[in-house]
């Protein structure tokens, strides 16, 4: 007959419990770790719309504005930079607004293609790329 410690056997229990706890603490990690992932990930997929968002609404005015202005006094040619509103300028990473002016029908007057397109640098922090959002209309001479 075998007499065991108790002490010993205790120890045993105890150290089972300890792997046991730190082999579920690992694997909350990793799945707290997934988690936060997607989190990230939904956060840079909103601020990029949002950003998207912003842009087509300054494209739209700055289409507004050269359609309020008299035919005769729209400016011509490419890549005419137009001024950026400082709400657009905070919400953009260096914003830049420029429109592209020309007769419809070339040779022929009264119709003009107006196209304004907003480039900027997105804020995020992965995203270093310049992004675009172009709008196109049409003037007529009245």
């Amino acid at each position: 007959m075998q007499i065991q410690n108790p002490k010993s056997e205790i120890q045993n229990r105890l150290s089972y419990v300890l792997i046991e706890v730190l082999v579920a603490a690992a694997i909350l990690a990793i799945l707290v770790a997934g988690v936060l992932t997607v989190f990230e990930r939904a956060m840079v997929s909103t601020r990029q719309l949002y950003e998207a968002e912003v842009a087509a609404s300054a494209a739209q005015s700055a289409i507004e504005g050269l359609r309020a202005t008299p035919f005769e006094r729209l400016p011509s040619g490419k890549d005419v930079a137009l001024p950026v509103d400082e709400d657009v300028a905070n919400a953009l990473n260096t914003p830049r607004c420029l429109a592209t002016i020309e007769d419809y029908v070339p040779g022929q007057r009264g119709l003009k293609k107006v196209t304004v397109a907003l480039r900027w640098r997105s804020r995020v922090k992965y995203d270093r790329e310049e992004h675009e959002v172009a709008l196109t209309t049409l003037v007529a001479q009245r």
